[in-house]
């Protein structure tokens, strides 16, 4: 009964699993597009999203003086084009581009332009007006055809610091920087816990349009940097996620039809039926325990007489008793009459020979 209900519970985890991304996705997340950047960014419902065509009665606008024009204002000073705030966690998303007429896709480019690009970058840290700003540069990051170059940011306001992470990358001759700022103090950079929940919100970004790459950057390229796995058609990435979480579904649904299958068998009689714990097999089937040796008796309990030990007995041998009472072997007695095997006349065993036939008696 427990192993029923262990696969039953595996097929419902499986089937909680059998649809892509697996059950993280079932949680209530709203896309938003930023035409000017060609891009969109999912994020769920608990995170306020203030764009440039935001409404009036945004909540969240409190944040800029509850002033639509003021709001406005601050995003063409800084080149924002997405701030999104999440007040259960005091996180905010900032999304700012500015042109590059330098570099039209990060990806292009060598491994030598992009370490150049990496240090210009950190040395020249965007939406850093009157505050103090350090970027430490980590590594890479490839979402969506685009090599996106991660730093450890850390800003300086009244006396109090402040821990971010940023994404840059250069796509579409954009330079698209991208700036998770932790209020609450809880993210760290050591244990790894700030880069999950910025990598969490990258992975759902994705580009909507690809524009074409001038000649001149086509000549001087060295080919798409694409990271494993990149770069692959959605519909393709949509199947292999179903087969992933379709997996453990169809295993657990085997596991079921294999048990029952037995079990109707065992029940026809076409395959023995398992033994329950209870039962115990026919005494004939298992041999008798042989009596331990004099030598290998255990000592007895110092409160207990000591028990006797059988003699060991010689085995009997049925053949030979068999032999020594046959007919065959016993002694004729005088006078005792027998039947001739020639003529069959019944005749006396004293003569040896029988008076009929001659035949010698046995």
């Amino acid at each position: 009964m427990m192993k029923r209900w262990c696969a039953l519970l595996c097929a419902f985890a499986a089937l909680t699993l059998c649809l892509p991304g697996s059950a993280a996705m079932y949680s209530m997340t709203a896309v938003y597009e930023v035409p000017e950047l060609h891009l969109s960014l999912e994020l769920p419902l608990e995170w306020i999203v203030l764009t440039r065509d935001a409404d009036a009665d945004n909540p969240a606008l409190y944040l800029y003086d509850d002033s639509l024009d003021y709001m406005q204002d601050v995003f063409l000073a800084n080149n924002i084009y997405l701030d999104a705030f999440n007040f259960d966690s005091l996180f905010e998303l900032t999304m700012i581009m500015t042109p590059n007429s330098d570099i039209f896709d990060l990806s292009l480019w060598d491994e030598e332009l992009v370490s150049e690009a990496a240090g210009y970058f950190a040395e020249n840290p965007v939406w850093a007006d009157g505050v103090g700003v350090e970027c430490f540069y980590i590594g890479d990051l490839y979402q969506s055809g685009a090599r996106f170059l991660t730093y450890n940011r850390v800003e300086t306001r009244d006396d109090a610091q402040l821990r971010c992470m940023q994404a840059t990358t250069v796509y579409n001759g954009q330079s698209i920087h991208i700036i998770l700022t932790d209020y609450s103090g809880m993210l760290d950079f050591d244990s790894g816990s700030f880069g999950d929940v910025f990598s969490g919100l990258i992975g759902t970004l994705a580009f909507t349009e690809v524009l074409p790459a001038p000649d001149s950057v086509a000549e001087d390229a060295f080919g798409p940097a694409e990271a494993p796995g990149d770069r692959l058609p959605s519909e393709v990435s949509i199947l292999l996620d179903l087969l992933v979480g379709l997996l453990p579904a169809v295993i657990a649904v085997i596991l079921i039809l294999v048990r029952r299958a037995s079990s109707r068998r065992g029940q026809t009689g076409r395959t023995p039926m398992r033994r329950t714990g209870g039962a115990r097999p026919p005494a004939h089937a298992v041999p008798a325990p042989r009596r331990p040796a004099a030598k290998t008796a255990k000592a007895a309990d110092p409160g207990r007489p000591a028990q006797p030990v059988p003699d060991r007995r010689e085995k009997h041998n049925c053949a030979a008793q068999d032999r020594s009472f046959s007919p065959s072997r016993r002694q004729p007695r005088r006078g005792e009459t027998v039947f001739c095997l020639d003529c069959g006349k019944k005749v006396s065993i004293d003569g040896g020979r029988c008076p009929h036939c001659g035949a010698r008696i046995v």
